[in-house]
């Protein structure tokens, strides 16, 4: 891919991972969900449908991303 200065740009894929265990397993990310008071999305999937998880994932991505050093 030429980029508008002429130059190779690099393609960037982000790689999503599902977490299917314990939150609790993941520090940094448990940490951040406290923070933010999301602690209720740690329950059991049985009590969160499965559509609330995945459009809480889908619009809390953003924040993680820029709340996690690198």
């Amino acid at each position: 891919m030429i980029n508008n200065k002429e130059k190779t740009a690099r393609i960037v894929t982000e790689e999503r991972r599902v977490l299917t265990g314990s939150l609790h397993i993941v520090p940094d990310i448990h940490r951040l969900f406290n923070l933010h008071k999301c602690d209720w999305m740690a329950q059991d999937l049985v009590t969160n449908s499965k559509e609330i998880v995945q459009e809480f994932y889908t619009s809390y991505a953003s924040t993680l991303r820029g709340s996690i050093s690198k």
